[in-house]
């Protein structure tokens, strides 16, 4: 469907002059490097003064580590930044978006400075120490009668619902009970 001269003139000039206003009601956005700034003061005062002094103009970053997600590297980063060592995410995108392509480049690298490489290890080693799941001392829940671990947990008991339903005001009848979802065996805890 071929758009006619007055559809045009109508989309060359308001489109601009609409944009033109929608700029000066909300304002301009804020400049690149005032954003980079703004990142900066949110590092804690430790080491925004040594970003300030020049503590990592020489040397150069080495690897710390490399992590199967974005999620983990940015939690570790984290850790590292709160006391005071400055740490970088590579092919942190590549992690985020195509998992499975993440192995393919050895994983989302986390640097830090070569003067805080020591520093950084303790931190990390003591981060994994902490989140370490010690699997020996958790067993699943199972059903007492047929020895299933495919349960479920009741808060509430079906006829709450029921109650609902009917238009009554919610009654919950509190059920805390497992149900196990091979043989139906209920029983409470």
């Amino acid at each position: 469907m071929p758009f006619d001269s007055k559809e045009i003139f109508l989309f060359v000039a308001l489109v601009p002059l609409l944009v033109f206003i929608g700029r000066k009601i909300r304002g301009k956005a804020a400049a690149p490097a005032k954003q980079e700034d703004n990142q900066q003061e949110s590092y804690p005062s430790d080491l925004q003064r040594k970003i300030e002094k020049g503590y990592y103009s020489e040397g150069q970053t080495v690897l710390l580590a490399a992590f199967e997600s974005d999620v983990e590297a940015n939690i570790v980063r984290g850790l590292l930044i709160d006391n005071a060592i400055f740490a970088e995410i590579r092919d942190e995108a590549i992690g985020a978006t195509r998992f499975s392509y993440s192995y393919a480049v050895g994983g989302v690298k986390l640097f830090v400075h070569e003067r805080e490489l020591n520093e950084a290890r303790e931190l990390l080693a003591r981060h994994q120490e902490i989140t370490q799941f010690d699997s020996a001392d958790w067993q699943p829940k199972t059903c007492p009668q047929c020895g299933s671990d495919m349960l479920s947990y009741q808060k509430f008991h079906p006829v709450s619902a029921l109650i609902l339903f009917l238009g009554a005001p919610f009654v919950p009848l509190k059920a805390g009970r497992w149900v196990c979802l091979k043989c139906s065996h209920k029983w409470k805890e």
